[in-house]
This record gives C-alpha cells, sequence and structure tokens, in this order.
C-alpha cells in the first residue's frame, strides 16, 4: 500500500508540470506572456517589397572628351580625352556620356533626346532638363587666384551644323556603347549623350604634363531630368585619384586642355618705322605707323594659354627701295622696353653714351638676340584687346630704335638710297627680309 501510494504522488507531480508547460507554450505563441510582461516578440521574418512608379536615370559612364573647330571638324593631331584650344579663338569640347533609364521598356520615351539645356546647378521647374560642365584645375591659377574657371554647355553656342547642343541616341545605335561592351538587353534602356561646351582660346592648360592627379585637369559635371523631373547628377572628381591610385587612362575620365604659346602683333598693320630721318641725328625712336593706340611700340598680343616668358629677335639689314644694293645695317638698330629718347628707352645702348644700367640693347645684322627679356604675360581671366573683350593684360609692347648717326661708320652702304625696307620672304629669312621673333615659354 505504501508504494502505490508514493507512485500516486509521483504521477499527480508529473501531471501537474506538464500543464505547467502546456499553459506557458500557450502564453508564449498566443503573445499573451510579452504583454504581461511587457515584452514585444520577435517573430519570424517577412518579405516586403515596394514598387517604384519612376525611377530616376543612372549614369553608366563618361565617355573621353574630344575637340572640334567651330565649323565642326576634329582638330588634327588631338587625342581622346584632349581639347586643344585654337589661338586666337574659340572651339568646342565634345562631351559625351551614358545614362540608363531603369523605366524602359515601361516608360520609353521617359529620357528625351533633345532635353533643354541649362547651365550646371541651376534647375527650373520644367523637366527633361540636362547641364554639363566643364571646371578648371584645382591646381591651375583661376583655382588658386580669383575662383574657378567654369564653361557650360549653352544653347547659344555650337559649332557650325549643329543643330542642338545636346543630343541623344540609344545605345544600341551608338559605336562608342559598342566600343565599352554594353549589349542586350541594357542597351535597350542605355542612350548616349553628345553635348558641346564652348572653349575660349585663354582657357587655362593642364597643370602637368603628363598629369598624374584629377586635380592638375579641367573635372566634369553633369546634370539630367526625365519626363517627370527625377533627376541624377555626376559632381567633379577633385582628388588626387580617380579611382584608387591613379593609373594609365584615368585622365581620359578628366579633360586635358593642351599648352599652346603663340602671339601676334595688334593690329596687324602696326610695323615700325622711322619717317624723315636725319642721317645725322642720334637716339631716333621708331613709330608703330598706328593711330589707333597712343603708343610707338610693336604691340605682341598674347593669342595663347601660356605665359610668354622671353624671345629670340633675329634682325635683318634693310635693302633699299629704288636701290636694292644699297644697305642699311641692322646695327643701327637697338630694342627696349620703353620708349626710347636721348641715352633713354630703347635708345640706350652701351655704344652710345649712356650710362649703366642701359635700358635698349643694341642689334647684330643677321644674328639673333636670345631671351630678350620681353615678359608677355597670359591671363585666365580676361582675353587680349579684341579678342573677344577688351584688356591689355595679355599684351606688351617693343620698342626700337636707331641710335647712332647713321651717316657714320658702315651703317650704310652699297650706294645710297631714301627710302629702306625689310619685307617680304621666305623663312630662313636673309637681308632685305621680314625681321623674326621667336617666342620661348
Amino acid at each position: 500500500m505504501m508504494a502505490r501510494k508514493k507512485d500516486n504522488k509521483a504521477i499527480f507531480i508529473v501531471v501537474i508540470i506538464l500543464a505547467i508547460v502546456v499553459v506557458a507554450i500557450y502564453l508564449v505563441w498566443s503573445g499573451t506572456l510579452w504583454s504581461i510582461l511587457g515584452i514585444e516578440p520577435l517573430f519570424a521574418p517577412f518579405e516586403a517589397s515596394v514598387t517604384i512608379s519612376n525611377s530616376p536615370p543612372a549614369f553608366i559612364t563618361i565617355l573621353p572628351t574630344r575637340d572640334v573647330t567651330n565649323a565642326n571638324v576634329q582638330i588634327a593631331g588631338s587625342a581622346d580625352g584632349q581639347v586643344d584650344i585654337q589661338v586666337g579663338t574659340t572651339d568646342y569640347a565634345v562631351v559625351k556620356f551614358v545614362v540608363e533609364d531603369p523605366n524602359v521598356p515601361t516608360l520609353p520615351n521617359d529620357l528625351s533626346n533633345t532635353p533643354t539645356v541649362i547651365a550646371y546647378g541651376s534647375p527650373t521647374a520644367a523637366n527633361n532638363e540636362i547641364a554639363v560642365r566643364l571646371t578648371s584645375p584645382q591646381l591651375g591659377v583661376r583655382c588658386t587666384g580669383p575662383g574657378c574657371r567654369t564653361r557650360d554647355a549653352t544653347t547659344a553656342n555650337r559649332p557650325t551644323g549643329v543643330a542642338t547642343t545636346c543630343t541623344a541616341v540609344m545605345c544600341a545605335a551608338d559605336a562608342d556603347c559598342a566600343a565599352k561592351g554594353y549589349t542586350a538587353p541594357e542597351n535597350a534602356k542605355r542612350k548616349a549623350y553628345t553635348c558641346y561646351v564652348q572653349m575660349q582660346y585663354f582657357d587655362e592648360p593642364v597643370t602637368a604634363t603628363p598629369p598624374t592627379a584629377g586635380n592638375q585637369m579641367w573635372t566634369i559635371s553633369l546634370y539630367i531630368e526625365d519626363n517627370t523631373g527625377n533627376a541624377n547628377q555626376v559632381t567633379p572628381s577633385t582628388s588626387a585619384d580617380f579611382a584608387g591610385v591613379w593609373g594609365a587612362g584615368d585622365e581620359l575620365y578628366y579633360v586635358l586642355v593642351r599648352p599652346s604659346t603663340d602671339v601676334d602683333i595688334s593690329p596687324s598693320t602696326e610695323k615700325i618705322q622711322w619717317t624723315g630721318l636725319s642721317v645725322v641725328a642720334v637716339d631716333n625712336p621708331g613709330d608703330d605707323g598706328n593711330a589707333v593706340d597712343s603708343g610707338t611700340g610693336l604691340t605682341l598680343r598674347n593669342i595663347g594659354n601660356k605665359v610668354v616668358t622671353s624671345i629670340d629677335i633675329t634682325p635683318q639689314n634693310l635693302l633699299g627701295v629704288v636701290n636694292p644694293v644699297a644697305v642699311l645695317s641692322a646695327t643701327a638698330f637697338s630694342v627696349g622696353l620703353a620708349l626710347g629718347a636721348a641715352n633713354a628707352g630703347a635708345c640706350d645702348v652701351a655704344a652710345g653714351g649712356g650710362s649703366p644700367t642701359f635700358d635698349g640693347t643694341a642689334l647684330t645684322g643677321g644674328a639673333t638676340l636670345a631671351n630678350f627679356l620681353r615678359n608677355i604675360p597670359f591671363t585666365a581671366d580676361t582675353p587680349a584687346q579684341g579678342l573677344p573683350a577688351p584688356a591689355t593684360s595679355a599684351m606688351q609692347d617693343l620698342f626700337f630704335c636707331i641710335w647712332p648717326s647713321i651717316q657714320t661708320g658702315t651703317y650704310l652702304s652699297g650706294g645710297s638710297d631714301t627710302s629702306y625696307r625689310a619685307t617680304g620672304g621666305v623663312f630662313p629669312y636673309t637681308a632685305g627680309q621680314f625681321w623674326e621673333i621667336v617666342l620661348n615659354s
């Protein structure tokens, strides 16, 4: 009897424990226990999805920039990623890039082939807008000085024969997309855009050749909207590296504006002349024959995008106009940085009786005066006079003088004449032909 009572007691305890377990499981399963304890339960994960009616466009790649003239002709000698400025005038950087529209084919016309061109950073309430901007090098004279130079694609400026500043074609019909290896079905959603950005001859060049970082080059900013105003943009990369460590080909994602050194004489009708010269007089300054300005020097205008640090001058003997064997020796001439006068300016030479330091330098017939210190500045801010807005910051004058009495010594030979010239001819020049000025930078 005692054994049976013990067994019944054990069974009773087991039943109670099972009942407690069942109740606990129910409370947990039903969430009642968590409510009593004030604890939120962790339920099993579930799938969630969102469908966007119109996704914004996405930039896939920027293709290497190229250049064309105002007549829409590829500039000879230029390469992918480069813009060769045209001295004294404008040309165009051709910026090309690929955009993907995730809404195609549901919305086949979501991206316009001829979007409205706006200035970068100036979107309006309208849709289908596009902006392309080039920004001068972060290490250049503009960005480190008065502020970076920017060039935007504009509706008004595009090459001759180009109907629209920015236009697009489906990637499936574009050779550059094919060269990148883009194929279906992606090509059905991608468009290749081509935009023209006008560049000026004085836009500053790359700060290092070859470039070793993106901040030495012009950078590209892009903005585009679809038919409902959804937008995306690419901002300039101004860090030292484009992607990781700078490597071969990275410069193609920037714009390499190449340096160009050139000057012209402004106005082109200028020449150095002496009228009514006395053969016995000394220190006779020349005149530029130009009534437009008040100066008498030969005006050299920088029509490139680089400083001219010095020039080489090669003078030639002047020949008689009527008697071509009559010679006025180039050794009678001198050059300087200021208007000549008695022992002053361009007339102040060592053999002419002046005092050190001499302002003028005597020339030697047929021999080059090398590295004549004449800085012709380049300014990335304002152009030279008449190109296309007035400014004098990119011009310098050369002043000439006949410093001795030409009746003395051997300055005159071969007979006599009343007029002498150095004109015409083909390089290499000889006596009686043009004087030559060579630029150094």
